[in-house]
């Protein structure tokens, strides 16, 4: 039996991706999990918005932490893959 197609976004997903800066973080992080630190260096923004724009991307499911990267208080990012992210 085949599976059910997968349930469209939610309207909070679809604006979170909405936004450019939040695509080019993802944009990013498919070439390997970042900080929010590298990515503000890679991105030219602030480390201030490249972190509220993290956790707004693994609000919907789209990013998650890295657990065995992270040392002290930094936190390591990667993307969700597709066939995980949450509608």
């Amino acid at each position: 039996m085949a599976e059910p197609p997968p349930e469209p976004a939610g309207l909070g997903t679809i604006k979170a991706l909405a936004n450019p800066i939040r695509q080019r973080i993802l944009d990013h992080l498919r070439e390997g999990p970042a900080t929010s630190t590298t990515l503000a260096k890679a991105l030219g923004i602030t480390t201030g918005g490249t972190s509220y724009n993290l956790w707004v991307l693994a609000e919907h499911g789209l990013v998650e932490e890295v657990p065995e990267l992270a040392r002290g208080r930094g936190r390591w990012w990667r993307p969700v893959p597709v066939d995980r992210c949450s509608p």
